[in-house]
């Protein structure tokens, strides 16, 4: 498996929002990429707990529950893994109510991997720092921790944290027997990471992975996925190959999946082929788009898991992403599309130059589709309601709701924040003021 790491470094202060400024350009001036959503951040630590402290959770006296859900986010983020719903077994600590072992995470990664989670307080779920069981090949074993875990070993009480403006989007709660656990709740760090390691990991430092959330669903409780059903797709790919000299202009197989609360689209592993010719053994990730107006699909900051000694990790993301974010207009013929072809099945159309390839390291960005004679698309079976906009229909006493890319709802949303929102049958992308 590869780890990468991505755009939007911060250091983890009390306030959880410093963010570096980006400042080389190769496409134009991006002058306000450090107000983009955290995508992953690298989060510094004042003085690492010795793993000599970590609870001994195996003196624990554990008591099966039964079957359960677990949908992976930081772990799968950073080593480019499944994010479906898996099966595991839920045990509890005798005598301690709330404690945890979640047996079966990481599935597709490690047998039998293992998760304590701490919902003792079910208004402040902790996940202290352990070891995942996953020893990378190059910077050694993984370890994760919440970030509420990682503040409390830093000094702070649960009080402070709470109290701190944008810690709600990323406390870890449970309710209904749902555990749930935000976009860029946990962290990982691999305090065995050589000096030349070829990630740039800093053994001293947490990584926050920021892209999508997590949930255990324990014996009893409910979890209805908003992702429905994967159908098959077509795509020709000429977005990323070029960058690795690997132009395959011939039409090959993916899957798509459509979110039935907010409408976005959702690639497996789209740059699969390019994986396959670059030798890569890794899972590529996925790639989401709002497609709330089909004539502008928006396409968010993402990792592609690629990229270069020079540049280091490379992110993907649509022209008309970086235009919201900058508060301009985007060219017509720099849209990314979405079109009903009439005969039962729809077509996402990338023009040539109609994304942006970002390189971590240089900080470089790069025009992505480098073939301006073949471009990219992917068709598919057209998708019903959501998206279907019904002019007779009054919405304007309907209640609104919001939700971010991934189709999870945000109670109280933030100023700078990406969301989409929905009144009624109307749906609508907007930067929140």
């Amino acid at each position: 498996m590869r780890k990468f790491y991505f755009l939007l470094m911060a250091a983890i202060t009390l306030s959880m929002s410093a963010f570096e400024n980006a400042s080389v350009s190769k496409v134009a001036e991006i002058a306000n990429l450090a107000s983009m959503p955290k995508v992953i951040r690298s989060v510094a630590q004042n003085k690492l707990a010795p793993v000599a402290t970590a609870t001994d959770y195996e003196s624990e006296t554990w008591v099966s529950l039964g079957a359960g859900k677990f949908v992976a986010s930081a772990v799968a983020e950073c080593y480019g893994s499944s994010t479906d719903p898996v099966d595991v077994e839920i045990f509890e600590a005798q005598g301690k109510t709330g404690l945890y072992k979640v047996v079966g995470v990481w599935a597709d990664i490690i047998s039998d991997g293992t998760l304590y989670v701490d919902a003792t307080d079910p208004e402040f779920v902790v996940i202290e720092d352990q070891f995942t069981g996953i020893v990378d090949k190059v910077d050694g074993n993984t370890r994760i921790a919440s970030l509420s875990a990682v503040l409390l070993e830093q000094g702070y009480t649960k009080a402070q944290i709470l109290a701190q403006d944008g810690f709600e989007e990323v406390n870890i709660t449970l309710s209904d027997k749902v555990i749930t656990i935000p976009a860029g709740s946990l962290a990982l760090r691999w305090p065995e990471a050589p000096a030349d390691s070829k990630y740039g990991t800093n053994p001293e430092k947490w990584y926050s992975y920021g892209e999508n959330d997590g949930v255990v669903v324990l014996p009893g409780g409910e979890y209805v996925d908003p992702w429905g059903e994967a159908v098959d797709a077509t795509m020709v790919e000429t977005i990323l190959g070029p960058t690795f000299g690997k132009t395959n202009t011939a039409p090959f197989a993916i899957q798509i999946q459509k979110n039935s609360e907010t409408g976005a689209y959702r690639l497996i592993s789209p740059w699969r082929q390019l994986y396959a010719d670059l030798g890569y053994g890794s899972t590529a990730p996925n790639l989401e788009i709002d497609a709330s107006d089909p004539t502008n699909l928006i396409i968010p900051l993402q990792a592609t898991g690629l990229g270069s000694q020079t540049d280091g990790s490379f992110g993907y993301m649509s022209m008309s992403y970086y235009d919201l974010v900058n508060e301009q207009e985007t060219d017509d013929a720099l849209k990314i599309t979405l079109t009903d072809n009439g005969d039962g099945t729809s077509t996402i159309s990338f023009p040539y130059h109609s994304g942006i390839i970002y390189a971590q390291a240089s900080e470089g960005k790069y025009y992505a589709s480098g073939d301006e004679n073949v471009l990219s698309y992917v068709t598919f079976p057209t998708f019903s309601g959501i998206n279907e906009v019904k002019t007779d229909i009054d919405n304007s006493n309907a209640p609104v709701e919001y939700f971010n890319l991934q189709g999870v709802r945000i109670v109280n949303p933030e100023a700078g924040q990406f969301v989409i929102k929905r009144q009624g049958s109307e749906v609508t992308k907007l930067i929140v003021r």
